[in-house]
């Protein structure tokens, strides 16, 4: 991931953290979202040599899906969110109907 922060240095971006291993990466930058789709796309479709899908969410976005989460919140309990692009839900909810689940666990979606 440290490759890909470099790019995101490089472009201009300040404060820019890796989340894990999860692909995200946090930036601050003063241009739109979608003039930063376009220039973030390009560059790791570049440096990574094929396509390279990106969305691009700003912090109020991702303070309203993580404070909306559908689930009540148990210590027992995993919970999983998903930022994806319109659609891709309906793939993932195909998906996850094809595994079988232990009792108690379910899958929930909200957009």
């Amino acid at each position: 991931m440290s490759d890909v922060c470099h790019i995101f240095t490089a472009l201009g971006f300040n404060n820019v953290y890796p989340i894990l291993v999860t692909g995200n990466i946090i930036f601050a930058s003063n241009k739109t979202m979608g003039t930063l789709e376009e220039i973030i796309r390009e560059n790791l479709s570049h440096y990574h040599s094929f396509a390279i899908d990106v969305f691009v969410r700003n912090d109020k976005e991702i303070r309203n899906i993580f404070n909306g989460n559908p689930f009540e919140i148990r210590k027992e309990m995993y919970t999983q969110t998903f930022i994806c692009k319109d659609g891709f839900e309906l793939i993932l909810s195909e998906k996850l109907n094809e595994i079988s689940f232990l009792e108690g666990e379910k899958v929930a979606f909200k957009k």
